[in-house]
């Protein structure tokens, strides 16, 4: 079976790194609702809510972040993440 296509991922705050490494998919809270990144996703930036930020890894497993708002940018198969932890 195939695996799943990856993307480099990074989320960081003004004071840490929290997350860097391949994933799967990532679910994050945008000031409109929730909205998913997965492989080869088009270019974007959007600010981001209050809310859950969900990062699947290639091996199945599921990292949450609780985050106050911030900025993800999705460029060349990578998403970046600065975010507002409270």
């Amino acid at each position: 079976m195939a695996s799943a296509p990856v993307f480099a991922t990074k989320i960081v705050t003004r004071n840490e790194e929290l997350f860097a490494d391949e994933v799967v998919s990532v679910v994050a809270p945008g000031q409109e609702g929730y909205f998913g990144v997965k492989a080869n996703h088009a270019p974007f930036m959007v600010a981001l809510g209050i809310g859950e930020l969900r990062v699947t890894t290639p091996d199945s497993q599921t990292h949450y972040f609780a985050i106050a708002g911030g900025v993800a940018e999705v460029q060349d198969n990578v998403l970046m993440v600065l975010a507002d932890t409270g």
